[in-house]
């Protein structure tokens, strides 16, 4: 019974990640895009590893790129888009990462000491937080989650009873393949067991797992990509100053425990705040007790909270170690770019649950996925505009014979790179829409033809119509031409 009430608490951030992700689509219909289809459409055309080098492998492995070895996390997608290459399975395989980033979170702090529910509430936490906006809304993309996930699962491994060393071995290495965000946990590994209060040679034993782990990833690298490290990481410590760096950390945390609202969303402001006001108040609450309790209570409060002190001293440094390879990137209002703050925000989540009230943090989980939802509401709305271009795209050149073109597209959402995405859609992959060879104008045009407009940048297309309509005609196709309104294709006559 004891353990099917564990299993039940440490599958917590599983079952809210599958109700919000439901009620998330349920909104979305008929949507049937994936989040970031152009990042999986690459890896279809790829091989796992070609002869020059290149390949699945060692995609963005190049100096120029930042020499970004992620084998474990491109293997992955390689194969899963083999497997299940419809984009919308891709949202639901990344929507199930995050869930499992949660389980690994709630697994390890009951390895910890702590007691099962507030692991899983410090799990589910972790996964509804209203900052997680990039996780969620491009949850495709999933290197970030994976990456926490692998790692997370591997400080399990180390802290159980009996430490499982191999299969720690693996999911670190795993981790690093993954993103270079997880490096920092090689440091941190051992300092688990020395907090604990268990033997040195236990911290140790850890350390060389970690870092072996990331030794045989850096060698790995080195053979396959001809170096190991990327003059960019330390540029960036070089040219900016520490105090930009320490600006930035603190912004993410502030993101994380102040103000988590992106400014694209419509009423996220007055969730923040509510969210925030919970937050004080399950802050505060243990001190208010503490304060008017009986003398004996205070005594088994204070002694709860001595024998808690180590975790919480772990969770600041976890937090401290996992955000400084961030180098402070500043926050942008939308709250795009929050993947700097995953893995960190997992240990702020963790001492916040800790310590608060069991009450106080299901309404602060409430709270977080109201806010949360509002926070996605430009990634919905964008993937209802792609939708309805794509279906009206789709009809439109089943017929051989039309040319379609469509200005007035909004070129971003909120931080959704709207226009990008739509436009790639139609140029890639589409042999039947590929310009004509034997075209009289030297670069050719495709007869799917898609324009932006956007206030800030006005543009004069006139000439470019002119010529593309030519060209159109010349080839004898009849042009469709559509405009974009109030969310609506609107066809010009």
């Amino acid at each position: 019974m004891r353990r099917h009430a564990t299993l039940l608490w440490l599958g917590l951030p599983l079952l809210t990640c599958a109700l919000f992700a439901a009620l998330e689509m349920s909104l979305q219909v008929p949507a049937r895009l994936g989040d970031d289809w152009i990042y999986f459409h690459e890896f279809d055309s790829l091989p796992l590893l070609g002869s020059d080098g290149s390949g699945a492998l060692t995609k963005n492995g190049t100096p120029a790129d930042g020499l970004r070895f992620r084998p474990f996390c491109y293997a992955w997608l390689f194969v899963e888009r083999r497997l299940v290459p419809n984009f919308v399975w891709s949202h639901a395989i990344g929507i199930l990462w995050i869930a499992l980033g949660g389980i690994a979170l709630a697994s390890w702090l009951v390895t910890l000491g702590i007691d099962r529910m507030r692991a899983g509430i410090a799990g589910t936490i972790f996964v509804l937080h209203p900052a997680q906006v990039e996780v969620w809304g491009w949850a495709s993309a999933r290197i970030d989650t994976m990456a926490m996930a692998m790692a997370l699962f591997g400080l399990t491994a180390l802290a159980a009873r009996k430490p499982k060393r191999i299969v720690a071995f693996v999911l670190f290495a795993c981790a690093y393949g993954s993103k270079e965000s997880a490096y920092p946990l090689a440091m941190f590994a051992p300092l688990v067991p020395l907090l604990r209060g268990l033997r040195v040679r236990r911290a140790i034993e850890d350390a060389a797992i970690s870092l072996s782990a990331l030794v045989a990833m850096f060698v790995t690298k080195g053979l396959v990509l001809g170096s190991a490290f990327a003059g960019s990481w330390t540029s960036a410590l070089r040219e900016i100053p520490l105090w930009m760096h320490v600006r930035g950390w603190l912004a993410d945390l502030h993101v994380l425990l102040v103000d988590p609202h992106s400014t694209a969303a419509p009423f996220g402001h007055v969730w923040a705040a509510f969210w925030f006001g919970v937050l004080v108040l399950a802050i505060t609450t243990p001190l208010a007790v503490l304060a008017t309790t009986s003398r004996l209570r205070q005594r088994r409060m204070l002694r709860t909270w001595r024998s808690r002190a180590p975790i919480h001293a772990l969770m600041a440094i976890g937090f401290v170690l996992t955000i400084a390879v961030s180098f402070g990137v500043g926050v942008r209002p939308d709250l795009a770019g929050g993947c700097l703050w995953y893995l960190p925000s997992a240990f702020v989540c963790a001492s916040i649950a800790i310590w608060s009230p069991r009450v106080l943090m299901a309404v602060w989980i409430a709270t977080g996925a109201v806010l949360l939802h509002e926070n996605l509401a430009p990634y919905r709305e964008a993937s209802k505009i792609m939708t309805t271009v794509e279906e009206r795209l789709t009809r439109e050149v089943s017929n051989p014979r039309a040319a379609i073109r469509i200005d007035s597209l909004p070129k971003e959402h909120g931080p959704v790179p709207l226009f990008f995405l739509m436009a790639e859609l139609w140029t890639f992959g589409r042999d039947d829409l590929a310009p004509d060879t034997d075209a009289t104008r030297p670069s050719g045009y495709p007869r799917v033809f898609l324009t932006w407009t956007s206030p800030s940048e006005p543009r004069d297309l006139t000439a470019i119509d002119a010529i593309w309509s030519e060209e159109m005609q010349r080839r004898g196709h009849d042009i469709v031409h559509l405009t974009y309104q109030n969310g609506e294709l609107v066809e010009r006559r």
